[in-house]
C-alpha cells in the first residue's frame, strides 16, 4: 500500500517531458522514469546522473532535474549526528541535521532526481558547495517503488553526500533530549534548526511514511519550544 501511495502521490498532471524543471514533481511519466532507471543498471555509460536527497535535498534541492521519484537506500539509518554551521547553526553553536549512519538491515526514505548529463557539472559544484560543512560524496544503490508488473527497480551506482565521523563538525549521537534543547535553540543563515526538523518531518509523512525515531525528537523539541513551529510554506506535494 505504501508504494502505490507514492506511485500516486509523484505521479505528473501531464506529459511535461520536454522540458527540465527545479522544483516541479516530476517531469517524465513514471514509465519513462523506470525504463531511465533500467538503463542506469544496464548501461555503466548512462550520461544521466542519480542524486539521493535524504535532508533538506528532499524539499529544497536547488538544481536543475529531469524527473523525481520516492526512493530508499539499504543498510544506512538517518541520523541527527551532524553539527550545521554554516545552514542550521554557528560557530560556537552548531545545529544538528542529518547524516547516514551504516546500520544492518535499515532502510532511509528519501527523494531520488536524475540530472541530465548537460548539467551535471554546473550541479555537482554547487552541490559540493552547499554541502562543504563536511559532507563527501559516496556512491550507493538507489532503490525506486515499482510502477508496473516487471519494472526495475534498481540503481545501481546512484551519489549521495553523507558526513562521517571524521569530519570537524561530526557531532555523533547523543541522548534524545539534549539533541532536541539543541534542535529547539540552534539558528543559522539558512534558518532555525527547529523549522529544518519540521521540514523533514512533514516532508516524510506527505509521502507515506512513518520515522518514529525522528518524530519523537520533533514532539520533544515541540514541548520545548511550546509551539508546533508553524512553516512560513507548506510541505512540498509529491
Amino acid at each position: 500500500m505504501a508504494a502505490l501511495r507514492l506511485q500516486r502521490a509523484l505521479a505528473p498532471t501531464g506529459a511535461r517531458t520536454a522540458r527540465r524543471c527545479m522544483v516541479a514533481p516530476s517531469c517524465a511519466r513514471p514509465e519513462e522514469v523506470d525504463a531511465e532507471a533500467t538503463a542506469v543498471t544496464r548501461a555503466t555509460s548512462d550520461p544521466a546522473l542519480w542524486i539521493f536527497g535524504y535532508g533538506s535535498l528532499m524539499w529544497r534541492p536547488g538544481f536543475v532535474f529531469e524527473a523525481r521519484r520516492a526512493a530508499w537506500i539499504e543498510g544506512f539509518a538517518r541520523r541527527f549526528w551532524q553539527g550545521s554551521t554554516d545552514h542550521r547553526g554557528v560557530p560556537g553553536a552548531p545545529g544538528r541535521v542529518v547524516t547516514l549512519h551504516p546500520t544492518p538491515g535499515a532502510r532511509c526514505h528519501g527523494v531520488a532526481y536524475r540530472v541530465a548529463r548537460a548539467a551535471r557539472a554546473r550541479v555537482l559544484a554547487a552541490l559540493d558547495q552547499r554541502e562543504r560543512g563536511g559532507y563527501r560524496r559516496e556512491r550507493v544503490a538507489l532503490h525506486l517503488p515499482a510502477t508496473r508488473p516487471g519494472a526495475r527497480t534498481r540503481i545501481e551506482s546512484g551519489l549521495v553526500y553523507r558526513a562521517l565521523p571524521d569530519n570537524p563538525n561530526y557531532l555523533g549521537p547523543g541522548d534524545l533530549d539534549e539533541i532536541a534543547q539543541v534542535v529547539a535553540q540552534a539558528q543559522g543563515p539558512s534558518g532555525s534548526n527547529h523549522e529544518y526538523l519540521k521540514r523533514l518531518a512533514a516532508t516524510l509523512r506527505s509521502m507515506g511514511f512513518d520515522e518514529p525515531a525522528l518524530f519523537e525528537l520533533e514532539a520533544r523539541v515541540e514541548a520545548l519550544t511550546g509551539a508546533a513551529g508553524v512553516l512560513p510554506h507548506p510541505a512540498p506535494t509529491f
